[in-house]
């Protein structure tokens, strides 16, 4: 878990610096946001600019240093997911690797669920997602943010992206251990699957190349 940052007194005479900005209790905890240290935007571009934080993505930051973990990056994005709601594609992407940010948040919603309407901020996607092709990543205290596994976010991520977006991303989920197998072994499974001979094509086309560059 990150540890948080703890309050101390300015010195009087210093320059604004982090420390200035926290408010009670005496403790903030990691992905910072500029309403929880009281900071107005000038305040964080500032911030920024001196290296006193790092954004993990727009509005959300930790200290440098600080290891951004899958939890924190989930808190990051707890805020937007609405309830029922699923975390898939380039964005599960992205909370399972820290790879493949998007500005827009992929959410995935059941056949005859209410579809989230926040076009600025969330894609949102029908889809059927089954309980075990979902994994609850920890987002601190006892909240948790529901994210199609590793498994399923291949499938999708072969299914639905132009050929070398897709490339790119199956790359960023075999770094953090997708198994191809498993992947190919899933499709097989789902008759239904749209699009399943594309995905398979491009799923072995990435570990042809990976198998090819690390020889």
């Amino acid at each position: 878990m990150t540890p948080p940052l703890h309050v101390a007194a300015p010195a009087p005479g210093d320059r604004p610096l982090l420390r200035d900005l926290l408010r009670p209790p005496p403790t903030v905890q990691a992905p910072f946001t500029p309403a929880a240290l009281g900071a107005s935007p000038l305040a964080w571009a500032t911030l920024l600019r001196d290296g006193d934080i790092v954004e993990i993505r727009p509005g959300f930051a930790v200290t440098p240093g600080t290891p951004v973990t899958a939890g924190l990056r989930a808190l990051a994005l707890a805020h937007l997911v609405p309830t029922g709601a699923v975390v898939g594609r380039a964005s599960a992407v992205w909370v399972h690797t820290g790879r493949g940010h998007r500005p827009r948040v992929c959410v995935l919603y059941a056949p005859g669920g209410h579809r989230p309407r926040d076009p600025a901020r969330l894609e949102a996607c029908q889809a059927t997602v089954r309980r075990w092709e979902i994994v609850s990543v920890a987002a601190g205290g006892d909240r948790s943010l529901p994210v199609t596994t590793l498994t399923r976010t291949a499938m999708d991520v072969a299914t639905w992206y132009p050929d070398q977006e897709s490339a790119e991303l199956l790359a960023y989920l075999m770094d953090a251990g997708l198994d191809v197998d498993d992947a190919l072994h899933r499709l097989d499974l789902v008759a239904s699957w749209r699009g399943a001979e594309t995905a398979r094509a491009r799923l072995l086309a990435v570990r042809r190349a990976r198998r090819a560059w690390s020889r």
